[in-house]
Parts: C-alpha cells; sequence; structure tokens
C-alpha cells in the first residue's frame, strides 16, 4: 500500500467521522436540543435531519410524547382529621426543552421526583379542606353538561341564523368555530363532582401558581386517581361496622317479616272459622230443611198406616239395641218392646182390619 493509498483512507475515513459527528436526526416522537460547551445553543430542534459542529455541539433527545407519572401511595388528612390513602397519576410532557433540561439537566427520573412533590403538596392542601364523605363519594357533573347543552342548543339556533345570512359553507364554518370554543369554555369551566375539581384544582395551580411550565418547561395534561380508600386498621373496623349494620338491617327484616306472617296467618284463620261458620250454618239449615221433609214423610206414613209406622219404628229401635255384641238389656216380659217380637202376626192382622174398613 503506497502512501497516496493511505492518505486517501485517512482522508475517507476522517470525512465519515466529521459526517457521522455532523449530522443527527430527530424523529417525530423526540424533542432535541443542541449544547455548546454545555450551553443550550439550539433550544427546540424540530423533526428531521440536521447538522452541528462536529466535537463542539452535542445534541440531547428527550421523548417529546406524553409522559406517565404512577405516583406512590400516600397518606392524607381531611377536614376532620380523618385519615384517607390516595392512589394517583400524572400524564405530562415536556412543553419548553430548553428549560426542562436547564432545570431537571434532563434527567427524567429527577423531573418524576419534582412532580410527585408538586403533586403530593397540592393534594395535601387541597384534602384538608374537604370532608371524608365529599372525597370518598363526589357528585355528579350537572351544571358542566347543563351549560354545554345549552351551548349546543344555541348554536343549533344561531346556524339558521348564519346559513341565512352567508351561505351553508360560511355557516358551517361559523358553527364548527363557534361549537370549538363552547366546548373549550365548558372544559375550563371548574366541574361539580369533587374529584374531578380537585384535579381540576391541582392543575390549575400547578399550570398557573407554581408555573411549573415557565420554571421547569412542564406541561401538567391530567391527573387522574386510582384509588381512595381508608387505611386498612380504618377499613377493617368499617367493615366491622358496616357487618354490625347489615346484620341489625338483616333482623328488622326477619322482624318485620315474622310480623307480617303472624298477621296473614291470623288472617287465613279468621277466614277459615268465618267459611267453616258458614258452612256449618248452611250444613244446618240444610239438615233442618231434610229432617223436616222427613218428619212429613213420616206424619204422612203414619197417617195412612198407623200400625205399620210402630212396626217400622220398632225395627229400627231393635237394629239400634242390638247393634253391638254383649249388650245386656234388663226389661220386663210384658213390655211393649218385644210386642212384634212375640206376635209378628199383629201386624198383619191390624193391617186387614184396616183395609177391610
Amino acid at each position: 500500500m503506497t502512501g497516496k493509498s493511505l492518505a486517501t483512507i485517512i482522508i475517507a475515513l476522517a470525512i465519515v467521522i466529521v459526517g457521522w459527528e455532523s449530522a443527527y436526526i430527530v424523529s417525530e416522537r423526540e424533542r432535541a436540543v443542541v449544547l455548546r460547551f454545555g450551553q443550550v445553543k439550539n433550544p427546540d430542534v424540530p423533526a428531521g435531519l440536521h447538522f452541528k459542529a462536529p466535537f463542539i455541539d452535542k445534541v440531547k433527545l428527550f421523548d417529546g410524547r406524553l409522559l406517565t407519572l404512577d405516583a406512590a401511595q400516600e397518606r392524607f388528612f381531611t377536614q376532620e382529621k380523618k385519615a384517607l390513602v390516595v392512589d394517583s397519576f400524572v400524564k405530562w410532557r415536556i412543553a419548553d426543552v430548553q428549560r426542562f433540561y436547564t432545570a431537571t439537566s434532563g434527567n427524567i427520573i429527577q423531573a418524576n421526583r419534582l412532580l410527585s412533590q408538586l403533586i403530593e403538596s397540592g393534594l395535601r392542601n387541597l384534602i384538608a379542606q374537604c370532608e371524608l364523605k365529599e372525597v370518598v363519594s363526589g357528585k355528579s357533573n350537572i351544571k358542566k353538561r347543563s351549560r354545554f347543552k345549552c351551548a349546543q342548543e344555541t348554536l343549533v339556533l344561531d346556524d339558521s341564523a348564519v346559513q341565512l345570512a352567508a351561505g351553508v359553507e360560511i355557516a358551517k364554518t361559523a358553527v364548527q368555530k363557534a361549537a370549538a370554543k363552547a366546548a373549550a369554555s365548558a372544559a375550563e369551566e371548574e366541574p361539580e363532582d369533587l374529584r374531578d375539581k380537585l384535579i381540576f384544582s391541582i392543575k390549575k395551580s400547578l399550570n398557573e401558581q407554581v408555573q411549573i411550565k415557565e420554571k421547569y418547561g412542564i406541561e401538567i395534561v391530567d391527573v387522574r386517581f386510582k384509588r381512595i380508600d381508608l387505611p386498612e386498621q380504618v377499613s377493617d373496623s368499617v367493615y366491622e361496622r358496616m357487618i354490625t349494620e347489615r346484620e341489625k338491617e338483616a333482623q328488622e327484616i326477619r322482624s318485620f317479616g315474622k310480623q307480617k306472617a303472624e298477621e296473614i296467618r291470623a288472617e287465613a284463620d279468621r277466614e277459615r272459622r268465618e267459611l267453616l261458620a258458614k258452612a256449618y250454618q248452611i250444613a244446618e239449615q240444610l239438615r233442618g230443611e231434610g229432617d223436616q221433609e222427613a218428619a212429613a214423610v213420616y206424619a204422612e206414613a203414619y197417617g195412612s198406616d198407623q200400625e205399620f209406622y210402630n212396626f217400622y219404628r220398632s225395627l229400627q229401635a231393635y237394629r239400634q239395641a242390638f247393634k253391638q255384641q254383649g249388650d245386656i238389656m234388663v226389661l220386663k216380659p210384658e213390655s211393649d218392646f218385644f210386642k212384634y217380637l212375640k206376635t209378628p202376626h199383629a201386624i198383619t192382622n191390624t193391617s186387614s182390619a184396616e183395609n177391610n174398613q
């Protein structure tokens, strides 16, 4: 290898190294800042292919997407000095690359630590102004929905007027802009739900009062609660109290059910007695009518053939008297009870005499 070839190779390598050190690419998902001797030279480099001074300038890349901070569980005290365990997370992004690098040296962990302290302080101050039941339950955001609905109805009415005045296309554009403005206005209103109100207050406090964007180049997009609960020892006592209350309610329901059952049973017994009494009355009435008809038949039979009637009644008496074995009857021999047993032809003679008459 000649000296000329070696020099060519060295020059080519130098060009490649210089080119490698000079060119850099920033993707759409990244934010970049160019540093020269530790000082910010280019504060916000857009996406694409760029060039810098080799070996002098350094490029620091940051994630430009929405970042998530999963905050640790913290214990806060309400207005009544009752403890709550709150688990939350924060959605944030880098809004100003230069301020972010200056404040945190481009360290995401340090930025998360800073955000955790700010969120914890904000939640502690806000929850200390609320009652326990308010934080746990919250309220419905009726005011926000009603205002936004009214804005939509107003836009519908304004739509016709704009169309008549300036044409369909201009009207659609005007209505869309007005709708976006009304939606943004409704979104900026302070919500009625207490949890949403806490989130709204924290974001407003950090973005406006603390001015986190101006100081640290960070924009708080959203703050949400994953869990709001009582401490474990308090939860156990609450659960025990809930169990006691539910057992008390169950006992009251059982007592009420037993009372209702007794009332239904008493009502059924009363109806049964009334039905039985009415049935007995009807039965006795029918029995009386039957006895009356039977007596009439007996009377008619007695009137037509008296001796035969006496004979028939005697047979019935014999049947009843000798129905059971071993019965003993003490009677005189001349008693009329055995009249038809001793002289069975008497009924025949008497009947013949009556027929001759």
